[in-house]
């Protein structure tokens, strides 16, 4: 099972925040949370008005502790293959969440599939990829991942 991963962050140089993180499932079911324990007031202007500006209303934000319950519910007990497009940063956060590799949940893979990689290997044209409906949204990135990859099958 392929699962596609986007986050959001603000990196303030110092320290790096989750903002908000998608799974989505091959057959489209997905996961997606906002933190409610990001600072706003740490981000750059960039994400103020590309990411923050986005994000549904702050009542329905959830501490980092349910989105990690969540999101070992929602991957469920096969061990994944998780894929994200320009995976460092995300990973790295997915990472953070649970206090780095060793201490990820039984059900998470140990490393993460690099899409853009994947691309380039099969020297796939930008003009061939999907449109973004929404960009720097991590529901609609990982959506967008998952049909960039379904693209790569083809190649």
């Amino acid at each position: 099972m392929n699962i596609y991963l986007d986050t959001e962050f603000i990196d303030d140089g110092n320290t790096c925040s989750l903002v908000s993180m998608a799974l989505v499932k091959e057959n489209g079911e997905n996961y997606y949370a906002v933190s409610s324990e990001f600072e706003a007031a740490k981000a750059s202007s960039w994400v103020r008005e590309n990411v923050l500006a986005q994000l549904e209303p702050a009542h329905t934000h959830k501490p980092l502790a349910l989105i990690r319950q969540e999101m070992i519910e929602f991957i469920g007990y096969q061990i994944p293959q998780i894929w994200a497009y320009f995976a460092t940063f995300d990973w790295l956060m997915l990472l953070r969440m649970y206090g780095g590799v060793e201490k990820l949940p039984y059900n998470f893979p140990v490393y993460c599939h690099e899409l853009r990689q994947e691309i380039d290997r099969l020297k796939i044209p930008e003009e061939k990829f999907p449109s973004k409906t929404k960009a720097h949204h991590a529901l609609a990135d990982a959506l967008w991942a998952r049909q960039l990859h379904q693209l790569t099958q083809n190649f």
